[in-house]
């Protein structure tokens, strides 16, 4: 997506956090729940371009 997308999403994660890592407390058999982090995967839009790069030295 676009910057604007990926900062939206961005933002929802880290207000989400508190309920993901609750819900993960209960799911899961530890002591403490870790603090979670996000990260955003950029590997599909770098596969993109390069599939984009491939194709045209086909043409």
């Amino acid at each position: 997506g676009n910057e604007e997308q990926k900062q939206a999403t961005a933002k929802n994660f880290v207000e989400a956090k508190g309920f993901i890592r609750s819900a993960l407390s209960k799911r899961l058999d530890i002591r403490k729940t870790p603090e979670l982090r996000f990260k955003y995967d950029e590997s599909l839009e770098h596969g993109e371009r390069i599939e984009e790069i491939l194709k045209n030295l086909k043409k």
